[in-house]
């Protein structure tokens, strides 16, 4: 039985080691207890179904020993072990962000008949800790990659702000303004609403047009993804390079937050969750200011048995270690906020906030399935006044306390319609155009109507955003 179950338990722990070695700058000790609690659950209830079977069969081996029954029995617990083997890795596919539902159930499959071949051939310890070392070395290599490119990004990004060391001035400037920098998510562009939504009005850009503001019919962002959105906006350029969430909390170099503070500008940064990371930077102020159970937030509900998932798991673990944010109050919050830093009358304020409404197509949404699209199209547009009433409050709360702001409401990226598709696959139901625009074509207002009109034009890109919005500013 040994010599089943230390293979099972050894591989099923290093697969689990995976996104902790991975994130482990932003993964506290509290997230691996919490990890290992899932982990420990989970290879429990699957090493009692093997030694179950295992037991079975003995029974049977004990009474009947040449029985086909017998036979049958010591192949199934193979087949279930190498089962076990293929679900844990599933739960490893869930901590890579970019595999597609048919992917992940594809390489569990593949998997079970590839287990079971070594577990019945007899090479189990010694694959076992073929594998762990292969795959802890794999593990490290990533992470030193990674480690190797950030430190690259951070000596090339700070050597490149000498470039914009004219805007250092603002710091002399008395006049200069707070900045709003608010985005919705997967709040899309009018071009797109036409194009793709057969919707040419929508509430609330009716609604920002009537207080003021400037709107852009078409406008893309610095990614297709949040992180990466922010991640090319944050960093000044847009090149193919994987994010770290340390870099959004400045606990590595970041050229934008440099940037501010060069500029004279305090910092703050409010998002609904710490899918950004945590607050261990050098940023004046973020939200949330407890730190959550995190490695859900990095990873699929699934994971674990749908530990990630399970409402009694949640409430325990937040009653204790967190808060449950509702996006009403996190609304609260970023109002609040925008209350206390115009108190500092001798400060000036960046603020970015990013609000998870209306939202995008789910992870395992395909392009194909019409159903789906029509569904989501119509949650999608159903969010719109309630966009419009939280826009409402903002606007409102940020002219009551500041006399002359500069307010920018704009969207991470598109909603996702065309999601399984790369951006030139040729496709009969979308064009090029328009699976760029689904992807990329986001909401872009600004206020003052003038600010920056000769830099904010249609077709303009977020990547810019952070130096165009100061080279503004600066000549206002």
């Amino acid at each position: 039985m040994r010599s089943i179950f230390l293979p099972v338990f050894f591989i099923s722990f290093t697969v689990f080691l995976w996104p902790l070695v991975q994130e482990y700058k932003e993964i506290s000790l509290l997230d691996f207890a919490y990890a290992s609690l899932i982990f420990f659950v989970v290879v429990t209830i699957e090493l009692l179904t093997l030694i179950t079977g295992h037991s079975i069969n003995a029974l049977v081996n004990k009474y009947r020993a040449a029985s086909f029954l017998a036979i049958f029995l010591e192949k199934a617990t193979y087949l279930l072990a190498a089962s076990i083997l293929s679900i844990n890795f599933y739960y490893f596919l869930l901590t890579l962000i970019n595999t597609q539902l048919q992917t992940r159930q594809s390489i569990a499959i593949i998997l079970i008949p590839f287990f079971y071949f070594i577990l019945i051939n007899k090479i189990r310890i010694k694959f076992a800790l073929i594998f762990c070392s292969i795959f802890i070395l794999i593990s490290l290599l990533n992470l030193a990659f990674s480690f190797s490119t950030e430190q690259s990004i951070d000596k090339n990004k700070t050597f490149e702000l000498n470039e914009y060391r004219h805007l250092f001035k603002l710091k002399e400037k008395i006049d200069k303004r707070n900045i709003y920098l608010l985005s919705f998510d997967s709040a899309v562009s009018p071009e797109s609403l036409r194009m793709l939504y057969n919707n040419p009005r929508a509430e609330h850009i009716e609604f920002l047009r009537d207080s003021g503001f400037r709107i852009l019919d078409t406008a893309f962002s610095a990614g297709h993804t949040t992180r990466t959105h922010f991640f090319n906006m944050l960093r000044l350029d847009e090149e193919n390079l994987d994010y770290t969430l340390t870099f959004f909390t400045t606990r590595s170099i970041n050229p934008s937050y440099t940037l501010f503070e060069k500029a004279g500008y305090k910092i703050q940064f409010l998002f609904r969750g710490n899918y950004m990371g945590t607050h261990t930077g050098t940023l004046d102020y973020f939200y949330p200011e407890k730190k959550f159970i995190t490695l859900c937030d990095f990873i699929d509900d699934a994971y674990g048995i749908f530990a990630c998932n399970s409402q009694v798991l949640f409430n325990i673990m937040h009653a204790n270690f967190g808060t449950n944010i509702t996006l009403n109050e996190f609304l609260k919050k970023i109002l609040e906020r925008i209350k206390v830093i115009n108190s500092f009358p001798d400060q000036n304020w960046i603020t970015i906030a990013h609000i998870i409404s209306p939202g995008h197509t789910d992870n395992n949404f395909s392009y194909r399935n019409l159903k789906e699209k029509d569904k989501y199209i119509s949650k999608m547009l159903k969010a719109y006044p309630d966009i419009k009433i939280m826009m409402s409050d903002i606007i409102t709360q940020i002219h009551s306390v500041d006399d002359d702001p500069v307010i920018i409401f704009y969207s991470d990226h598109g909603a996702g319609l065309t999601r399984g598709l790369d951006y030139n696959e040729a496709n009969p139901m979308y064009t090029p155009d328009e699976i760029y625009i689904d992807k990329r074509g986001i909401l872009f207002a600004v206020y003052p109507y003038d600010f920056c009109e000769e830099k904010f034009e249609e077709g303009y890109e977020t990547v810019d955003l952070i130096t165009d919005m100061l080279e503004c500013e600066i000549r206002e």
